[in-house]
């Protein structure tokens, strides 16, 4: 417990000396106990401190726990909520605090995690491609389908399957200009699925899925075009092309 001649702590209810006491709205703390309650980060400036049942917040989740149990908050000075004002506290002024709602998971974002697209927030988490799932790092190549987030080829994909034509919002232009285009994919000689750049490989005038584009004969994956070579339009590696030509007793020159 304290001592009489020294205050306790607002967070670990024990003495706090000279040498190691931080106040804030009248309420003494040890300066390593001077931490958000939420985040456990140390509050490096007191003015950007807030306090909650004599503990204190960094402002982010200060007004997080402040959203959980209403709206509305009183903030400055020691004016604070839950302490009482003294006669030269600082005027307190009431602000609401305003949060917007995920695209995604329809959970509150805060300043210090949200990406916007189209008017639209997310979470940085949750700003990922609908289809692939994979994170989508640059705002700019990003598309929006029904307020959820798509990488570009994705986006093309999705758009291709409800219909051949597409709006896309041009990001280097104004946000109110908009261009309706067709999307041409084209297919893969293998699947017959959909290529898009990312994935795609030209052979002997074919286009192929990089993990589609394998030696007919053994289907081990061609890793190198150069190593590649055609019977009939279609890929071979190089040993079991010769081997191919050898049992068909064909002539042919090797084509790269």
């Amino acid at each position: 417990r304290a001592s009489i001649d020294a205050p306790s702590c607002g967070v670990c209810e024990k003495s706090v000396y000279a040498a190691e006491d931080i106040i804030l709205h009248e309420v003494h703390y040890h300066k390593i106990c001077f931490k958000c309650q939420t985040c456990e980060q140390p509050i490096r400036m007191i003015k950007t401190a807030q306090s909650l049942h004599r503990k204190p917040y960094c402002e982010d989740h200060y007004r997080r726990m402040l959203l959980e149990t209403g709206n509305k908050a009183e903030f400055g000075g020691e004016g604070a909520v839950g302490h009482k004002t003294s006669k030269s506290a600082t005027p307190t002024r009431q602000i609401e605090v305003k949060s917007d709602q995920c695209g995604v998971c329809s959970k509150v974002v805060y300043v210090m995690e949200v990406i916007k697209l189209e008017g639209q927030s997310y979470h940085k988490l949750c700003f990922k491609c609908q289809v692939c799932h994979q994170p989508i790092r640059i705002i700019k190549t990003a598309q929006s389908i029904d307020g959820l987030p798509y990488c570009e080829d994705h986006y093309k994909q999705v758009q291709l399957e409800a219909g051949s034509t597409a709006h896309i919002t041009e990001k280097k232009a104004l946000k109110t200009a908009g261009i309706t285009m067709n999307v041409a994919v084209e297919k893969c000689s293998t699947c017959d699925e959909s290529v898009y750049t990312k994935e795609k490989v030209s052979f002997h005038g074919s286009i192929y899925h990089k993990k589609c584009f394998a030696c007919e004969f053994c289907k081990q994956p061609i890793r190198m075009i150069k190593n590649a070579q055609s019977i009939k339009g279609r890929p071979y590696c190089s040993d079991h092309y010769k081997q191919v030509l050898g049992e068909s007793g064909g002539q042919a020159e090797l084509q790269a």
